[in-house]
């Protein structure tokens, strides 16, 4: 006998699927949500007019543990 195994991930917030792992951090604690692309989208639009006007955080981000010795 052949068993065939699907993970569907479907969306948080409505149920929709397919969606996407989202990982966020906020206040120190970060966060996964799983997202359908419209979710995603509204997420996204959400959060744009705080990202452009936020600074980086300098602990985070590309090579933050990378040093030349």
């Amino acid at each position: 006998m052949v068993s065939h195994i699907r993970e569907v991930v479907i969306d948080d917030l409505d149920g929709l699927s397919p969606a996407q792992p989202v990982a966020f951090s906020y206040q120190g604690r970060r966060y996964r949500i799983d997202l359908h692309a419209d979710n995603l989208a509204a997420m996204r639009r959400a959060l744009q007019p705080f990202i452009d006007h936020a600074r980086p955080d300098p602990t985070t981000g590309p090579g933050r543990n990378s040093r030349s010795h």
